[in-house]
């Protein structure tokens, strides 16, 4: 009688790579060597390299901290309150009284110098104290305000205005104290006479005379 054939089994066991636990260690190991070169680097103690040392850290953890550009923040509130002050001046039915004019971070409000002033003088009239009295809640906001005076080129020449300096200077130092009495602090303006040196028209015709006689309110914003 034939014997039943027996089928041995000769599975072999799982090999197993006992080189795995170098790629651990070795990953480890460079972490902790780039955790000590930060460290090396920031041996003398800063409140500076301490906030670099965290950004570094911070960023290698979940990659680049996406930051606010001051600047791109600054023309974007430029830009929302140029709508604003637009809407604001309809309103009032002061568009034909003032233009205004947007540039990078600053807004220029340009009142001819007719509104304001009569022929060669600082004081203000009576609708050029209303147009402004108008505007100072306005001018209501975190940025600093300069008020610019400029005249023609016509010399002036008396016992108070030596000359277009003290007539554009004088002129913005008026349209200053109302605002200051209108409730704008004093802190946040600044007054500058240009003279005849920044024409926007030539001088050589009656209306461009007129056109270069005139204030600027110029609201500069900054968030840096």
């Amino acid at each position: 009688m034939k014997k039943p054939t027996r089928i041995r089994s000769h599975s072999r066991p799982i090999e197993r790579d006992e080189d795995d636990w170098m790629t651990t260690y070795a990953d480890t190991i460079t972490l902790l060597l780039a955790f000590f070169v930060i460290l090396t680097s920031f041996a003398t103690f800063t409140p500076e390299k301490f906030s670099e040392a965290k950004t570094i850290i911070a960023e290698s953890m979940s990659g680049p901290s996406k930051k606010t550009d001051p600047s791109t923040a600054s023309d974007q509130l430029a830009q929302s309150q140029m709508a604003t002050l637009t809407q604001q001046l309809e309103v009032a039915g002061l568009e034909s009284d003032i233009t205004l004019d947007l540039q990078a971070k600053k807004i220029e409000l340009i009142i001819e110098g007719s509104t304001l002033f009569a022929n060669g003088q600082a004081a203000l009239n009576g609708n050029g104290a209303e147009v402004l009295r108008a505007i100072a809640p306005i001018l209501v906001g975190d940025y600093v305000i300069s008020i610019e005076g400029h005249t023609d080129d016509q010399p002036i020449s008396n016992h108070i205005f030596p000359s277009n300096w003290e007539l554009s200077s004088a002129r913005s130092a008026s349209v200053a104290r109302l605002m200051v009495q209108e409730g704008i602090s004093s802190s946040r303006l600044q007054v500058v006479g240009h003279a005849d040196t920044v024409p926007i028209a030539s001088n050589a015709t009656a209306m461009g005379r007129a056109k270069n006689r005139r204030v600027h309110i110029i609201l500069e914003f900054s968030l840096i």
